[in-house]
C-alpha cells in the first residue's frame, strides 16, 4: 500500500470514528440484523465463544458481549477501536476486550483459534485483487467448525437523482432520512464495470444535479444536501463491490449455511447477512 493511501486510510478512520454517531441503518447494522447474528451464535455455541470482530462496530461488540464471549477487535486504526465504546451498551465490558492494530490481510493471530469471525460490510473495504487473500486469512484463523458471519451489500438498480431528492425532502431532513440518502447515492456512484464506488462520485452526483437544476428551489435543495453528504462521506473513500457475484468468491473458502435479512429498515433487501461455515 502506498504511503499516500495509508495516510488517507488513517485519516478516514480517525474521522469516521467521530462521525459514527450520526450514521444509522443501513450504513450501520440494525437491531434486527444484530439479533439474527446473535441468535445464530447462541444456537451454535452457548459457552463463552471466541469471537473476532473485524473493525470496531459497536453493535457487533455489544452482541458479542451479550453472548458472554471472549471478544477481540482488529483494525488498522486503533483510534477507531478506542472511540467506539461511547456508543456501546456494554461499556463496562470494554476493558475485557482484546484490541489488535493490524491489517486484515495479515492478521497476527493463531490459526484455528476463533469460533466466530463477524464483520459489517468488510469485503467491500478490500481491493478486488486482495479479497481472495482476505477470505483465506479468515478461514485460517477459524476453528475447524468455525463460522464467518458478514453483512454485505447488493447494489440495487440506480434511481433518478430527482426521485432521490424528492423522497429525501418528503421524509424530512432527519438522521434516518440522510442515511437513506447517502445509501441511495452509493448506488448511484457504483460502477458496474469495474465494481467500484467512491465517496467522490457520491458527491459528484449531487454536484452534477446542481449544475443541471432548472429552478432556484431545486438548486437550493440540492446544494443543501451536497453540504450534508460532504460532511458524512468526504471525497476520497473507495469501495470494491461484487454484489451477488461475491458468492462465487465466498464458496471457495466457506459453505453458505444461510442468507438472512433484517426487517427493520427500508433497505434490508440490499444488506444480506451471510452465515458461512469454514470449508475443510
Amino acid at each position: 500500500m502506498l504511503k499516500r493511501s495509508k495516510k488517507f486510510y488513517n485519516w478516514w478512520h480517525q474521522n469516521v470514528a467521530k462521525r459514527w454517531a450520526i450514521y444509522g441503518s443501513p450504513a450501520r447494522p440494525s437491531q434486527d440484523e444484530c439479533n439474527i447474528i446473535r441468535g445464530f451464535i447462541v444456537s451454535k455455541h452457548k459457552n463463552h465463544p471466541r469471537i473476532l470482530v473485524l473493525g470496531a462496530t459497536p453493535e457487533y461488540r455489544d452482541l458479542a458481549h451479550a453472548c458472554k464471549a471472549e471478544v477481540t477487535c482488529i483494525d488498522i486504526s486503533l483510534e477507531m477501536i478506542m472511540s467506539m465504546p461511547e456508543l456501546m451498551k456494554h461499556k463496562k465490558l470494554v476493558s475485557q476486550e482484546i484490541w489488535i492494530k493490524a491489517n486484515w490481510l495479515d492478521m497476527p493471530l493463531s490459526s484455528g483459534y476463533y469460533d466466530f469471525v463477524i464483520g459489517d460490510l468488510v469485503v467491500t473495504n478490500i481491493p478486488l485483487e486482495s479479497q481472495t487473500n482476505f477470505l483465506a486469512e479468515i478461514r485460517r484463523i477459524l476453528k475447524p467448525n468455525g463460522y464467518f458471519i458478514t453483512r454485505e451489500y447488493y447494489p440495487p438498480q440506480k434511481r433518478t437523482i430527482d426521485l432521490i431528492v424528492d423522497e429525501t425532502f418528503k421524509r424530512g431532513l432527519s438522521t434516518k432520512s440522510i442515511n437513506l440518502l447517502t445509501w441511495d447515492l452509493l448506488a448511484m456512484a457504483y460502477n458496474r464495470q469495474n465494481k467500484t464506488a467512491t465517496s467522490t462520485r457520491m458527491n459528484n452526483v449531487l454536484h452534477q444535479a446542481l449544475m443541471s437544476a432548472k429552478t432556484k428551489q431545486r438548486k437550493a435543495q440540492i446544494n443543501r444536501l451536497a453540504l450534508i453528504v460532504d460532511r458524512h462521506y468526504p471525497p476520497g473513500k473507495k469501495w470494491w463491490i461484487l454484489g451477488k457475484d461475491e458468492e462465487k468468491l465466498l464458496v471457495k473458502y466457506f459453505k453458505i449455511i444461510s442468507i438472512k435479512y433484517g426487517h427493520d429498515h427500508p433497505r434490508v433487501a440490499e444488506c444480506p447477512i451471510y452465515i458461512l461455515k469454514k470449508q475443510k
